[in-house]
């Protein structure tokens, strides 16, 4: 989940660089690794494709990346108070 967060975070940091906002300037938690986030999701897959070698393993931790946001997300509904827009 948080490599993936990285990586994700880089195209969210580019967009946010466009408006004037940087790892300096407020969007500091979008820049991840900066540079290095690249050879660390290679890294990340690389050690991903080790650990999980079968087709079941994979689907396993699919699941289980899916179940890790929905509790996210239902906390911070909690805390929030809110609800989400349905799309």
């Amino acid at each position: 989940m948080m490599e993936g967060s990285a990586l994700g975070g880089q195209v969210i940091t580019r967009a946010l660089a466009a408006q004037g906002w940087g790892p300096a300037h407020g969007a500091a938690y979008f820049h991840g690794w900066g540079p290095a986030t690249g050879g660390m999701w290679r890294e990340f897959r690389a050690l991903l494709a080790e650990q999980l070698p079968r087709a079941q393993n994979i689907e396993a931790a699919c699941l289980a990346a899916q179940a890790t946001f929905d509790a996210l997300s239902a906390a911070f509904e909690h805390e929030l108070h809110e609800r989400p827009a349905l799309a």
